[in-house]
């Protein structure tokens, strides 16, 4: 007869682990919806539904967290051609090339 074991006071399992990118996708959703100021690693974990030392194990801190978030946003870009153009013309396709991200992510 198998006998089961109770789940330790304060912890529950997960449906999903946590992720260090699901937990950036999370921060940029809350800077979206607010602003960078306000994001808290406290309302974070409320938003991931969990504990915020649990946010700990993944990221070291806030600074780390707002670190991760940018690479994440950074990473959409796309780099154009490596090219020998006018500074004018290389942030003018920059401004193209990140105009979805702008129109979609108004904070």
């Amino acid at each position: 007869m198998e006998t089961q074991r109770e789940t330790p006071r304060g912890t529950r399992k997960r449906d999903a682990p946590l992720t260090r990118d699901g937990i950036y996708a999370t921060a940029l959703r809350l800077i979206d919806a607010g602003a960078v100021e306000a994001l808290t690693m406290r309302k974070l974990a409320t938003a991931l539904d969990t504990n915020p030392m649990s946010l700990y194990h993944h990221v070291p801190n806030k600074e780390a967290l707002l670190r991760g978030v940018a690479q994440r946003v950074g990473s959409q870009f796309r780099e154009g051609e490596r090219e020998d153009i006018p500074w004018q013309a290389a942030c003018a396709n920059w401004l193209w090339t990140s105009a979805p991200w702008h129109t979609a992510t108004p904070n």
